[in-house]
């Protein structure tokens, strides 16, 4: 089996990821980001009640 060249970054695991998949995901609304404690609590709450993420 060939190896897949993804361009990841050892330092950033994710690095192959964050494009087609983020942007399907966001066009989809179902991409839910925060940056502090509560934003986090917003997604969440959103997550498992059904709403449209913030």
């Amino acid at each position: 089996m060939d190896a897949i060249d993804t361009n990841v970054a050892v330092e950033s695991p994710y690095s192959g990821m964050q494009t087609a998949i983020f942007e399907m995901l966001n066009d989809a609304r179902c991409l839910c980001r925060w940056t502090t404690e509560d934003g986090l609590v917003e997604c969440t709450e959103a997550l498992v009640s059904d709403q449209e993420y913030p």
